[in-house]
């Protein structure tokens, strides 16, 4: 559920920047889970969809990465919070910055030792 509501942040704040620039919508949009190594998480993430949950998150597209997903997710969720702990340690909400949404999609893009 961590990694859900941190998508969900992140498609939020993207979605109220006035400047989106080096930001695409892939690099907020959820993956989902490696079906073949992560097949709990993976059928928890179906389920969820199939029932019409977290519609926001979920998406349109397949969820199946057929690439390892937690560690990745991991080093993202550790960004996010030290970012939302950082802004808001009341845990007030608002909408993320695009350099703050940077801080924590960095680890999507980084090669990750097994």
């Amino acid at each position: 559920m961590n990694v859900l509501n941190m998508h969900r942040d992140l498609i939020r704040s993207y979605e109220a920047l006035t400047d989106k620039a080096g930001i695409e919508a892939a690099d907020v949009s959820f993956r989902g889970f490696d079906g073949n190594n992560e097949p709990e998480l993976y059928g928890l993430i179906s389920f969820l969809k199939g029932r019409g949950l977290w519609e926001e998150t979920l998406g349109p597209s397949g969820l199946n990465t057929h690439a390892q997903s937690v560690p990745r997710y991991k080093k993202m969720l550790e960004n996010h919070k030290a970012v939302r702990d950082q802004y808001d340690p009341m845990g007030q909400w608002h909408d993320l910055t695009a350099d703050e949404i940077k801080q924590v999609v960095y680890w999507r893009f980084q090669a990750l030792s097994a």
